[in-house]
């Protein structure tokens, strides 16, 4: 089964890193696709051996449609060589908890329909947290989250099925399938 991951970014060098040090070490960064809002080579830089895609940043009139656009043609794209494609912001991690999946091929290997929600939450940073070196992983020094309805949502999809909002529309779109162990982590706060 083949597995890609898309995101889309502006800037927010932060996020990306934790973004590609996740999915890197789930599916390898050469099944990673970043799109960068305007020419930046320091996604290049903060993402070795991803595939950067760089689209123009010269009017932000109708983004949020001419995004959602482009990311669901990308995925569709991408759908001809890879069996599912996970599409998540740069500051959204999709974890597995090892007692339900093994892998994110092991959870789409059981997965009727062709997209997936996510269970969401909110990881915050409390007063009595330690700050946070650039190169860390917030999930392994962060341990206090909050449900978050607005981010249990699709994130992985199959050609033919589109992100829209929160949910989905095309193929199996009125379906919902949200497996247990499965968590959305919005990594905001």
């Amino acid at each position: 089964m083949k597995v890609c991951a898309v995101t889309m970014v502006y800037r927010d060098y932060w996020a990306l890193s934790q973004w590609f040090a996740h999915y890197s070490r789930h599916l390898g960064s050469s099944q990673l696709y970043i799109v960068s809002h305007g020419s930046d080579a320091k996604v290049s830089e903060l993402c070795p051996g991803a595939n950067v895609i760089t689209v123009p940043r010269d009017t932000l009139a109708g983004f949020d449609y001419k995004r959602s656009q482009l990311l669901n043609s990308l995925q569709d794209s991408l759908g001809v060589s890879y069996d599912w494609v996970i599409r998540t912001d740069a500051d959204e991690l999709i974890c597995l908890d090892p007692e339900h999946h093994t892998s994110f091929e092991a959870l789409f290997g059981s997965v009727q329909g062709s997209s997936v929600f996510a269970l969401g939450l909110d990881i915050v940073e409390t007063s009595s947290d330690a700050p946070l070196g650039a190169a860390e992983c917030c999930l392994e020094r962060r341990h206090h989250a909050a449900f978050s309805a607005h981010y249990s949502k699709a994130w992985a999809v199959q050609r033919g099925t589109h992100l829209v909002r929160h949910g989905v529309t095309g193929r199996d779109s009125g379906l919902f399938h949200l497996p247990g162990g499965v968590y959305l982590a919005h990594l905001k706060y």
